[in-house]
């Protein structure tokens, strides 16, 4: 046992020595490395051709038409973006009440409101949106896309989409009151 234990020891001394001398061993020194060779400057090969040429060689210019730098969209800032809005809504709020005053957009909207059934009052209404906005965007073309967007809005709050659409009432088939 005593010889088994001393077989160990041994053993591990060895391999406390073989792990010293695999460290690498740093310069105690403050002696600066040594300085790298200088780069040979004629290291061309002996034919004469080269990897860089000496001097470069001039090139002709391609010709054609210069191109033109592309316009920068004009950006506004929020301040004057949100003045030209409440603008356009000004005006357009105008040219409205200026049609709605008009005789035939009045006829449409007193029409709408005696219809006798909701079917003729959403064929009324679509009418007279149509006859408004219509009339909007010819009185001021910049707003045509205001009113076109408006008269669709409220077209499709007349569809009926939860129930079946009501047809229309022949005349025949009222009941007068």
């Amino acid at each position: 046992m005593k010889s088994l234990a001393a077989f160990a020891l041994t053993m591990l001394a060895a391999a406390a020595v073989a792990q010293d001398a695999a460290k690498p061993k740093f310069r105690e020194s403050d002696t600066p490395a040594p300085a790298p060779a200088p780069a040979v400057k004629d290291a061309a090969p002996k034919d004469g051709i080269g990897l860089i040429p000496e001097t470069l060689e001039p090139v002709q210019k391609p010709k054609g038409v210069e191109l033109k730098e592309p316009e920068a969209p004009q950006t506004l800032d929020k301040t004057t973006a949100a003045a030209d809005e409440l603008n356009e809504r000004i005006r357009f709020r105008e040219l409205k009440t200026k049609a709605e005053r008009e005789p035939k957009v009045a006829a449409e909207m007193d029409r709408a409101n005696t219809a006798k059934s909701d079917f003729e009052k959403r064929e009324a209404l679509r009418s007279y949106y149509a006859l408004l906005y219509g009339r909007i965007a010819k009185l001021d073309s910049s707003l045509k896309k205001r009113a076109d967007d408006a008269r669709v809005r409220l077209s499709r709050r007349l569809d009926q989409t939860r129930v079946a659409p009501t047809e229309p009432i022949e005349p025949g088939e009222r009941i007068s009151e």
